[in-house]
């Protein structure tokens, strides 16, 4: 049961929800040609509970794009790391924040 992002991008069932490109390969799913929606997040901080997979990783990486410094979720180190990674890689300003709340 997935959602299409883009072509080549699905979120894969099960208690692990990713998404991943068609080689396999964990992706945040934003195609490069996306509309842009000029939110005006410049300067803003966005804390997304949450976004170290699925939908919650592709809203941390919408806001940053928009301009926002995304704080990504999760209650481990190694949960965070996959999603701090990639946003870096694409400019996007980031913290990682580990927690249960």
């Amino acid at each position: 049961m997935g959602v299409a992002y883009a072509p080549a991008y699905t979120i894969q069932g099960g208690t692990s929800d990713v998404m991943r490109n068609i080689l396999g390969e964990r992706v945040l799913g934003l195609p490069e040609n996306r509309f842009k929606m000029n939110l005006n997040l410049d300067g803003k901080v966005a804390l997304v509970t949450g976004s170290y997979r699925g939908t919650g990783a592709g809203i941390a990486e919408t806001l940053g794009a928009e301009g926002a410094h995304v704080i990504v979720h999760g209650f481990t180190e190694d949960e965070t790391e996959a999603v701090f990674e990639e946003l870096t890689e694409k400019e996007i300003r980031v913290t990682r924040l580990e927690a249960d709340f």
